[in-house]
């Protein structure tokens, strides 16, 4: 099980062990500072939005980013992922949109 952190001086993403408290993977994250993560509930993925404005999905086991999306962030409210394996990005205006890490991929 892992906690994720970045900072604002960071561009990197920090996967630490919650067993241990020690930083255990680190992902090259966002061209600005990472706003947000979330993992799926199987806990292999992690799902990434920065300041630049890129939604970003990466595989846990293999550090490998394997999906990236540019949205909106005037009216970003927050990221989960639903009960399917989709990412979700949900936005001021009460708007919900729902991306399957394939579809972002594939820039839909």
């Amino acid at each position: 099980t892992y906690l994720a952190s970045s900072t604002i001086f960071s561009r990197k993403i920090s996967l630490w062990s919650i067993d241990t408290g020690e930083v255990v993977k680190e992902l090259d994250g966002h061209e600005s500072a990472t706003i947000a993560v979330a993992f799926s509930k199987d806990e292999d993925l992690l799902a990434s939005v920065g300041k630049d404005g890129v939604l970003k999905v990466w595989n846990l086991d293999t550090q490998d980013l394997i999906a990236k999306h540019e949205i909106s962030l005037r009216e970003y409210r927050a990221l989960r992922f639903d009960d399917n394996g989709s990412v979700v990005v949900e936005f001021d205006s009460g708007i919900s949109t729902s991306y399957a890490p394939r579809d972002v991929a594939e820039g839909r």
